[in-house]
């Protein structure tokens, strides 16, 4: 927030509860959450690139998009 990546009006505990629950269910439970033939490299891709985009200002979005073209996505993200 202080780097001005991130919108000021989150609530980082929540925000922090909310990724590490989505996450940790790759895991735990990728028969129910990942699409059949996604590897789970993929999916936590997935979820924390949009994860971080919902709470980005413009400069945090530019940053992620520059990360993530360091990654070859299968079919599931293009």
């Amino acid at each position: 927030i202080a780097d001005g990546l991130f919108v000021d009006t989150i609530n980082l505990d929540l925000a922090i509860s909310v990724l590490y629950y989505t996450a940790s269910a790759i895991t735990v439970r990728k028969d129910l959450m990942l699409p059949e033939g996604m590897p789970e490299r993929e999916a936590f891709v997935q979820i924390v690139s949009n994860f971080f985009r919902g709470i980005s200002t413009a400069k945090g979005l530019r940053m992620i998009d520059d990360n993530l073209k360091r990654y070859e996505l299968t079919k599931y993200g293009k």
